[in-house]
């Protein structure tokens, strides 16, 4: 079976050293994002979070607008 490595360098194929560098980078960051634990998710991300909490609410109040204000 192939490895990550050599999966990923046949993806990129003829790409310049450069953008293989960034992409091996892009690589690890993904890589340790997806080890995080739950807390630790919590504590890198609090303004996604947040955000997300916000826009969740508003879609929830719309839907109990629409109910409210048509009934």
């Amino acid at each position: 079976m192939a490895t990550a490595t050599s999966m990923n360098d046949e993806k990129l194929g003829d790409l310049p050293k450069s953008d293989k560098i960034h992409n091996e980078d892009a690589q690890v960051a993904t890589d340790k994002e997806h080890d995080l634990s739950l807390v630790e998710s919590l504590r890198a991300y609090p303004k996604a979070i947040a955000w997300s909490m916000l826009l969740s609410t508003a879609v929830i109040m719309e839907g109990y607008d629409t109910i409210l204000v048509s009934g």
